[in-house]
Parts: C-alpha cells; sequence; structure tokens
C-alpha cells in the first residue's frame, strides 16, 4: 500500500512459504478449512485478564486454533529459531512441541504494531476439558489454590495438584517408550536453543459429565471481528 492509500490496518505474513509448507505437508491441515475457520466473522476470547507473559488468546470459532499475541522480541525468537523448528518437525512427525501454523503482524492507523501467531489448540475441539495441568518437574511453588480452582474451571493447575488429587497416567511399555523417547527428543531441541521455560500440558475429559457443564460457552465470550480490542 502506498502511504497516501487510506486503510484501517496493515497485515504482514512472515516466512508464509515455511510455514505453508508446515501445515499442509507436516500437521496435515487443509488449506481452505484452516482459512475458513480463521476468518469466520466471530472469535472467542478467554474471559479475565491475559496470561502470565501478557499475551491475549483467542480461540478460532470452531476452537481448532488459537491466535495469540506475542511481544516483539518473542515473535523475532521465533523467526531465529524457525529453520531449527522446520527441520525438528520435518524428523519427528510426533513431536510434542506446539504447532505453529503462521506468524503475523498487524499495524494500525498511528502506527502501533500488534504482532501473533496462530498455533494448534491441543485440546479436542468438540470435548469439555475439565481439569488442565501444567507440569514443569518442579514442586517448588508449584501450586494452584484448590478454593480457586473450585471456582474456576478453566484454571490450569500444577505439579502438587497433581500429587494431591492422586491423578497418574498409565502408558503401556511401547506406549511409554515413544513418549519418552519424543520427549527426550524435544528437550534435545529445547536445549540447543537455549530454551528453559517449557512444560508438558495435560487435559482431563471426564466422560461421565461429558458436555454437560458446557464448561467453554460459559468461559469464554464471543467477539465480532470489528469488536476485537487492540491488545
Amino acid at each position: 500500500m502506498t502511504p497516501s492509500t487510506k486503510y484501517d490496518f496493515k497485515f504482514k505474513d512472515y516466512a508464509p512459504w515455511v510455514f505453508r509448507e508446515l501445515r499442509e505437508d507436516y500437521f496435515q491441515l487443509d488449506p481452505a478449512d484452516y482459512l475458513l475457520s480463521l476468518t469466520a466473522k466471530y472469535i472467542l476470547s478467554e474471559l479475565g485478564s491475559p496470561g502470565k507473559s501478557g499475551s491475549f488468546f483467542y480461540f478460532s470459532r470452531d476452537y481448532r486454533f488459537i491466535i495469540k499475541t506475542i511481544h516483539h522480541n518473542e515473535h523475532k525468537f521465533l523467526r531465529r529459531i524457525l529453520k531449527q523448528y522446520h527441520e525438528h518437525i520435518k524428523e519427528n512427525p510426533h513431536t510434542l512441541l506446539s504447532r505453529f501454523y503462521g506468524l503475523h503482524r498487524v499495524k494500525l492507523p498511528r502506527g502501533r504494531k500488534i504482532h501473533f501467531v496462530i498455533m494448534h489448540n491441543l485440546f479436542p475441539p468438540h470435548k469439555d476439558i475439565h481439569e488442565t495441568y501444567d507440569l514443569k518437574g518442579s514442586t517448588v511453588g508449584r501450586e494452584y489454590p484448590e478454593e480457586k480452582a473450585m471456582q474456576n474451571p478453566r484454571a490450569v493447575l500444577k505439579e502438587l495438584n497433581w500429587i494431591k488429587r492422586d491423578k497418574t497416567r498409565e502408558l503401556g511399555p511401547e506406549k511409554r517408550a515413544l513418549l519418552t523417547e519424543q520427549l527426550r527428543r524435544d528437550s534435545e531441541l529445547l536445549k540447543e536453543l537455549g530454551v528453559m521455560d517449557y512444560s508438558l500440558l495435560i487435559g482431563i475429559h471426564n466422560m461421565r459429565r461429558g458436555n454437560k457443564d458446557n464448561v467453554r460457552r460459559n468461559t469464554l465470550r464471543v467477539f465480532s471481528v470489528r469488536q476485537v480490542p487492540a491488545h
């Protein structure tokens, strides 16, 4: 767009061919489905304040994708490691690392820039998640107050909550070996990239409760695209 052109915002797409290859060749995403999910009239937002990092999270209308705002330094970091990330995905189709589908920037008329990334929603779009755990492998300061958890069904719990609730994860020998090896490979990449703050995210769907609690509907709010605040 020329400087004299009037516009509501400018959109920039980073490394489009790399992310397209990741989406279509390795993550098996249909281009039409992907575009349709992200260009629906409405999106969904978490209620309350942004996450600990200051980022805001939005869901596509069908819950399949997450739109996460990121700081400029995070944006630069992802671009810097994109080559290694791309190679890792090619060599590890069952990686447990976050699936990044696109990296973008929006520039508002007054010059403000908003960077954001499109990610895979780890949890199934058609099932409520009744308990969520963020596990880092440490118990130091790793507990979410149980009294708050009772009031917030989407609270992210931690190691001590997992232990006190007597949670276990049972796997057969083959699946355990595959999981352990993939975790080792993913951890090696993160070590190589100098990334320390990572964790294993686990979601539990209670089959007896099913979707009758309408967890998503009761804790998310709907935005028209025109109403999305510029955070």
